[in-house]
């Protein structure tokens, strides 16, 4: 399987972004029965992608570089099922973890990792 975050190819993009679902802020007043409710419109759909990549050493800290330029960013995000999802927001682009992969050969030798955290917009 593979994925994109905007025009980044990812060998793996693991996790599915919830869709906007209405939010309320609850509140209760001492003395008084019953609740107070306001309604603030759909929102609440914030989740974390992870993001894997195999290829040599240079190119997954490229590949780490050019994800860490889309922090700010919205994109549209396919994951590993090909679930598209537009209008996405990257709130935060962790930092990357690299280790050997797990069968190397050819011109893969390093598996990069990154944690995504991503807020749909729209």
């Amino acid at each position: 399987m593979a994925g994109t975050i905007g025009a980044i190819s990812c060998t793996f993009v693991r996790g599915c972004l919830p869709p906007l679902r209405a939010e309320a802020d609850v509140w209760r007043v001492a003395g008084i029965d019953g609740y107070g409710i306001h309604l603030l419109g759909d929102g609440d759909a914030a989740g974390r992608l992870l993001v894997s990549l195999l290829s040599n050493d240079a190119g997954v800290d490229t590949w780490a570089a050019f994800l860490h330029a889309l922090q700010g960013e919205i994109v549209t995000v396919v994951n590993d099922h090909g679930d598209t999802t537009t209008n996405v927001f990257l709130a935060a682009v962790g930092n990357l973890r690299k280790s050997a992969a797990y069968q190397p050969g050819g011109a893969v030798t390093t598996r990069g990792e990154i944690e995504i955290e991503a807020i749909v917009t729209a």
